[in-house]
């Protein structure tokens, strides 16, 4: 029987306890509430808006699986073909379709005297999916020469923009919600103007999100296809400063070398000119010219 008052005296000791616990929590969510929407109103910047707005933090996302990340994905290559350029070239323009996706751009020069030394390069957009299909494709529409891809991985800037995006869409439907019940040619104007510049922060987010969306779907293939005849792949010309640099210390060497062979083709004429001259003047000395005499 002891056992069962000591029990009994943990059991109401307990209650006694919690209860008062659970009663001050509900009792003070009301203010807290009130002080976490008050606090996300000011950092908001719509203290001024008739009413007020509450701004929610959305909640932290999970990190998605190693399936679910975003990743942009960008290929080149050269392929020498066999015979016509522009016959591979619209092989490869087929292939592109046959995979869902579509040419992007073209661009093809060629000399009508010498068809073989066509080039023509082409951008494709094809899905993600199906881009090593596509690449193994494109070269073996002849001897391949380059290849190359690049991989980013954007996952965190999707996620980031994804969450923006709600967040705005919830911030402007707040907004319009207070112009409804605005009453006063003032309120009207000055809720109107903060709802035009959250529907403008919107749609930019809107333009991001699709423009990223469209990058992580379609992967950006660059091939470009050379005649039989071609003596090098068409390589991309670099930008920048360091690639400035290069071409002008290029120029410098190649201005420097005709320099040299144009000396070095004039060089025994000028040896020859300056030993004919020497000459002339040893035969001068030994006999020089004497003045006429002039008459008495």
């Amino acid at each position: 029987m002891g056992l069962g008052v000591l029990v009994l005296a943990v059991a109401v000791t307990v209650a006694g306890c919690g209860g008062p616990a659970r009663d001050a929590t509900r009792s003070s969510g009301g203010p807290a509430s009130t002080a976490g929407v008050d606090a996300g109103t000011a950092g908001s910047g719509t203290a001024g808006l008739p009413g007020g707005t509450t701004e929610q933090a959305s909640p932290a996302s999970a990190a998605p699986a190693a399936a679910d990340r975003a990743v942009v994905r960008t290929a080149s290559l050269q392929v020498r073909t066999d015979g016509d350029v522009l016959a591979a070239s619209r092989r490869a323009a087929s292939v592109a379709q046959a995979a869902g996706g579509f040419v992007a751009g073209e661009n093809t020069s060629s000399d009508p005297a010498h068809p073989s030394k066509t080039v023509s390069e082409l951008v494709l957009r094809v899905p993600n999916v199906r881009l090593g299909g596509v690449l193994d494709q494109l070269g073996a529409l002849g001897t391949l020469l380059q290849q190359r891809q690049d991989a980013t991985d954007v996952t965190g800037q999707v996620v980031d923009l994804n969450a923006r995006l709600a967040s705005q869409r919830a911030s402007v439907e707040r907004v319009r919600a207070l112009l409804a019940r605005a009453t006063t040619i003032g309120e009207v104007v000055q809720i109107e103007g903060e709802l035009a510049r959250r529907e403008a922060d919107l749609e930019s987010l809107e333009a991001q999100v699709k423009q990223l969306a469209d990058q992580t779907a379609l992967a950006t293939v660059t091939v470009t296809l050379v005649g039989p005849d071609t003596l090098a792949p068409v390589e991309p010309r670099p930008a920048g400063f360091l690639a400035g640099l290069a071409a002008g210390w290029h120029a410098f060497t190649a201005g420097g070398t005709w320099l040299l062979t144009a000396v070095g083709a004039v060089l025994p004429f000028l040896l020859l000119a300056g030993l004919a001259a020497l000459v002339a003047v040893a035969v001068r000395r030994r006999h020089p010219t004497q003045a006429p005499t002039p008459p008495t």
